[in-house]
């Protein structure tokens, strides 16, 4: 009776303990609206034969898209730890994230997509989460990048202000107007007198490199042929 009684009270012990040390980690896989609003994304994709830079990022209780061109802003959409994105509210154009939080509250992508419904070759090159206060510094930090075929790099200054400026491989240079996206982890220019628009998003990382201004302009001195990696100088 004894030896029953023993076993008995040690399996109560030991799924009690084991409730104990699983109930942490069922916690931390529910990630909420405001485990996010810390955190943005940065994709890059394919959408009808043309190559695009975009960032998302929250503010209060909205999600916010930065492209070239191109700003959204609408309400948080997450559910069963999947964030959505639909760009247009009408279900053509739809960013996908499966999010995981880890045991200290990190988030990590578990899987990411963009599909067109309209266009089937559209598709997600690549994709990452940062969080905010992981975001590199650009204001007067110089950043510099490789435009093929040129004899220099294009190099990148932002002011403390809300002017920017670029010096390329021939010598030529000109001074801008910029803002901040977000929480400052990112720019955009519209300014008509540099020629285009221009925007730069910071990130710790990309292929191996970092940290970096990833970096989509139409300006033709600044080669919008392609997304360039700003390195720091």
């Amino acid at each position: 009776m004894k030896t029953l009684l023993y076993y008995g009270l040690a399996a109560i012990a030991l799924t009690a303990c084991s409730k104990k040390n699983d109930s942490p980690g069922q916690q931390n896989k529910n990630v909420t609206i405001q485990d996010i609003k810390n955190y943005y994304i940065t994709a890059i994709i394919t959408d009808v034969n043309t190559t695009r830079l975009a960032t998302i990022y929250f503010y209060k209780d909205s999600a916010v898209l930065d492209e070239l061109g191109l700003r959204r802003q609408l309400p948080i959409s997450l559910t069963n730890n999947q964030l959505t994105y639909d760009i247009n509210s009408n279900g053509v154009a739809v960013f996908t994230f499966t999010l995981k939080k880890d045991s200290a509250g990190s988030l990590t992508l578990e899987t990411s997509d963009y599909k067109r419904s309209d266009a089937s070759q559209s598709k997600l090159n690549s994709a990452q989460i940062v969080k905010v206060s992981d975001a590199p510094a650009f204001i007067n930090i110089e950043y510099a990048y490789t435009i093929p075929g040129a004899d220099d790099d294009t190099y990148l200054h932002f002011g403390t202000g809300d002017k920017w400026s670029y010096e390329d491989y021939g010598g030529k240079s000109g001074q801008y107007s910029y803002y901040l996206l977000g929480n400052g982890q990112g720019w955009k220019c519209e300014d008509a007198a540099s020629g285009g628009s221009s925007m730069g998003i910071m990130v710790p990382k990309w292929d191996g490199n970092g940290p970096v201004m990833l970096l989509q302009t139409t300006v033709k001195r600044l080669d919008p042929s392609r997304i360039h990696v700003a390195t720091h100088n």
